[in-house]
Parts: structure tokens; C-alpha cells; sequence
């Protein structure tokens, strides 16, 4: 039985491993911009001179503002063309961005090719989870799944804050196209996902997909029957129970959900969380220390990763709430902390200096413990399965579109003064404390049901989307 559920797990790492290197690789450029906006502004380029702050703010927001474009792209290309097909056509303009950036002596052509790795970005994001999470088994899911995630999120930052500063802006976009080729030939072999193949009526060659993966044996030879069954069931259901568009806005469950998500993007994006990701090293440069800011930038991206390690360990014992109000106190306090120090701090004084940087590292941990990972998993519970995809569409793109205002006035607004971004994310952490304290519903220990009743939906309503 060890040997056989082993055989069943390595067999379905095996199939997992080509959407993990091809969200590695799509996630890349955003893991690359800040490290490249440091060595844009110098003129460590083939532009043949430094990016203007003006320029350097759209170099940044346009790869947000194009995955808007890149998701809506996934709404067709995934049932039309197919999962495995999808996948392999999103790795295209993630792959022809690279090439721009190490070729490039245009910059609209440069700006180009954020928006093509800004589509790849918004199509990867969301296809590939589904995609993966429709060839993982039940049990194994979830770990697929939050490997991934992390994989996107945070693997990828770190990668990039290592490897732009140690060579030329040209080479770090060679080196960084190496996993775009590599997920291409990944997917190509790739299995098709058997919740597609059914869907085409295509159950014998379903079958024959799920034997793979699953590794068929004489003893899980039923297993994988009930599993196909279950698929079955599965699409009958959605297709029965398949809700339109305007569904999201007119049934009292489901706006009541949009507008809960929209306010937790809304307090994701104004509490700095963008700013980390993409100006991080323009950021620490104003500090004037005397580390670099390579090495504070890169302990930043480590720290949230430790912080989202430990939102996965704490958020059963403490539930969502509990750990969203802790982020946000951590995120309130260190950011204005940093304000001040812009505004009134003696910047001459040693020890002063250290203070925004030990901020910084603890803002690092506790948004990393909260506001970065969390928001997802309200995403997977607030919406009824039959809505769930436009939710999650309209979410992505209002998130995306946040991101681009944020990004597009940071550096203005940093520019005239320093303090006033900080002084922004504190008041707007403040507000999401005041949120989840006294608005937003705990959703921890509750069933599906629970969370719907709770949302105003009626009792048919939530049977017929179960």
C-alpha cells in the first residue's frame, strides 16, 4: 500500500511538474522589475540612456494594467482551445518579452514587452491553478496548489533579486528566458486535464489520462473509476447549474461577496504591498545605508516568505481574521513609523538610520502573514462553485487594475515627498483593521453552506449551487 501510494504521488509531482516551472517562468518578469528598474534609471541598458522617473513608473504599471487583458484572454482560450493547449500558448509572449528585453534599443519596444509579459502574467495566474488543480488527486491537491503559489509569489522575487544585480540588465533577461523554453517542451509532453477531456465526451481518453497520473494498478484500478465517475458528476452539475455574468452582481450572495473581495483588494493594494514588490530597491536607496540595497531588498522577499510559511501554520489554530487584523497592526505601525522617519528623523545619526530598515524587515513578515496570502482563500470561499470563475476574473482584474494606479503615482508622489506613500499605507492598514474587525465575517470552521446563508443567500439558492 506505501509503495502504491507513493508511486501514485510521484506520478502526479511528475504530472505537476510542468505547470510549476511554467508559473516560474511567467511570474519571472515580476520578480525582474525592481531589480531592473535600479539598473533602468542608471542606464544599465541597451537603451543607450537612464530611464526618466516618469518612464520608470510606466515601465513598472504596465505589466499590472496587462494582465487584465491576459485574463479575460483566459476566460476563451481555456475551454476552446483546451487546458494543455492554453498553457502552452500563454509561455509565448512571456518568452517573445524576454527577447525584447535583451534585444531592445527601442523603449516602446521595450514597453512592448511589459505588455506582453503582463498578458502572460494575468493568463498564467489563473489558468494555471485551475489546470493543476484539475490533474492533482483530492488529497495531494492542496499541497499542488499551495506549491504553486509560492512558486509565483515569492520564489520568483527572490531568484531575480539575486541574479539581475550580479550581471547586465541584456544577460539577466537571457538567463531569465531559459525557464519560458523550458516550460514550453514541459507542456508540450504534458497531459491534457481529464476534466476537459470529459467535457469533450471524450471518456475513454479521460481514462486512459487519469491512468496515467494516477499510476493504474490492479488495486486502484477502482479508485480511478470512481474518480472518473465523479468528474462526470462534476461537469453534469456545472453545466446544469452554470450562471451567467450578471448572476455575480444581482444575487444578494454573490454582491455581497463581490463587494467584500473588492474592499480586500482595494486594502491589499493601498497598504504597500505593490510598492514592496516592484520599487523595493528605489525604496532603500533612500535610506542612505550603508548596506545595499540588494541585500535589504532580497531580506525583504525572504522575510515574506517566512511570514506566508507562517500564515499556513498559524491560520488553523487562529483563523483568517485574527491573522488579517495582525498583519494589518504589523503593516499600520511600520509603515508610519517610516513616514515619520522621512518627515522629522535626524538621518545623521547612526542609529536613526537602522530604524526604517528594522520597519521594513517587520513589514516584510507581517504582510507576508496575512494580506499577501489570505486574500486568496476568501476568494475560494465566499463564491458558490457555479460563479466561481467570474469571480475570480473580475477579482483578478480589479487587483490588477489597483496595482496600476498605485504603481503608476508611487513615484511622483515618493519623489516630492517621501513620507506621504507611508503615511498612505498606514492610514489604509488602519482602515483594514477597522474592516476585519467590525465588517468582515469570520469564515473559519464554517461548511459552504454556512458561509452562503451567512452572505444572505436563500436556502435554494445554495442547493442548487452545491
Amino acid at each position: 500500500m506505501y509503495s502504491a501510494n507513493f508511486h501514485t504521488y510521484f506520478q502526479q509531482l511528475k504530472a505537476a511538474f510542468p505547470p510549476l516551472v511554467a508559473i516560474f517562468a511567467v511570474c519571472l518578469p515580476l520578480g525582474w522589475s525592481s531589480p531592473a528598474l535600479q539598473k533602468l534609471q542608471l542606464g544599465d541598458s541597451n537603451l543607450g540612456r537612464p530611464l526618466t522617473h516618469d518612464e520608470g513608473s510606466l515601465f513598472i504599471s504596465l505589466i499590472t494594467i496587462s494582465e487584465i487583458p491576459g485574463t479575460l484572454a483566459m476566460m476563451v482560450s481555456i475551454d476552446y482551445f483546451g487546458r494543455r493547449l492554453a498553457c502552452i500558448l500563454l509561455l509565448i509572449p512571456s518568452f517573445v518579452a524576454w527577447m525584447i528585453f535583451t534585444f531592445s534599443t527601442n523603449i516602446i519596444i521595450f514597453y512592448l514587452g511589459r505588455v506582453l509579459a503582463g498578458m502572460s502574467v494575468g493568463m498564467g495566474v489563473t489558468l494555471l491553478p485551475i489546470y493543476l488543480g484539475e490533474i492533482a488527486s483530492k488529497d495531494f491537491r492542496g499541497t499542488l496548489l499551495t506549491l504553486l503559489a509560492t512558486i509565483g509569489n515569492t520564489v520568483d522575487p527572490i531568484i531575480e533579486f539575486i541574479l539581475t544585480p550580479l550581471v547586465s540588465l541584456t544577460a539577466s533577461a537571457a538567463i531569465s528566458s531559459v525557464p519560458s523554453i523550458m516550460a514550453l517542451f514541459l507542456m508540450y509532453w504534458s497531459y491534457e486535464s481529464p476534466y476537459y477531456l470529459v467535457m469533450k465526451n471524450k471518456i475513454p481518453e479521460a481514462r486512459k489520462c487519469l491512468e496515467n497520473i494516477r499510476y493504474k494498478t490492479v488495486d486502484n484500478d477502482k479508485t480511478i473509476t470512481d474518480e472518473l465517475n465523479e468528474i462526470e458528476r462534476t461537469i453534469i452539475a456545472q453545466t446544469k447549474n452554470k450562471a451567467s455574468l450578471h448572476e455575480l452582481f444581482v444575487v444578494k450572495s454573490n454582491r455581497t461577496a463581490i463587494i467584500y473581495m473588492t474592499i480586500i483588494h482595494t486594502i491589499k493594494s493601498c497598504v504597500g504591498l505593490p510598492i514592496i514588490r516592484y520599487f523595493i530597491h528605489i525604496v532603500v536607496e533612500q535610506l542612505n545605508l550603508d548596506l545595499s540595497a540588494n541585500t535589504v531588498a532580497l531580506t525583504v522577499m525572504i522575510l515574506t516568505v517566512l511570514g506566508s510559511i507562517s500564515s499556513t501554520i498559524f491560520v488553523r489554530k487562529l483563523g483568517k481574521t485574527v491573522l488579517m487584523i495582525a498583519s494589518l497592526i504589523g503593516c499600520f505601525l511600520s509603515t508610519l513609523i517610516i513616514a515619520i522617519y522621512f518627515n522629522f528623523a535626524n538621518k545623521e545619526e547612526f542609529w536613526i538610520q537602522w530604524i526604517p530598515v528594522i520597519c521594513l524587515l517587520v513589514y516584510a513578515y507581517m504582510h507576508g502573514l496575512g494580506i499577501v496570502t489570505l486574500p486568496y482563500a476568501y476568494l475560494g470561499e465566499l463564491f458558490a462553485a457555479n460563479i466561481k470563475t467570474y469571480a475570480v476574473v473580475f477579482s483578478k482584474c480589479y487587483l490588477a487594475l489597483c496595482y496600476f494606479v498605485i504603481t503608476s503615482v508611487f513615484q511622483s508622489i515618493f519623489d516630492y515627498n517621501n513620507a506621504y506613500p507611508f503615511y498612505f499605507f498606514a492610514f489604509s492598514s488602519f482602515i483594514g483593521i477597522l474592516f476585519f474587525k467590525f465588517v468582515m465575517p469570520e469564515t473559519d470552521r464554517k461548511s459552504f453552506y454556512e458561509i452562503q446563508v451567512l452572505l444572505g443567500a436563500k436556502y435554494d439558492d445554495v442547493e442548487g449551487n452545491l
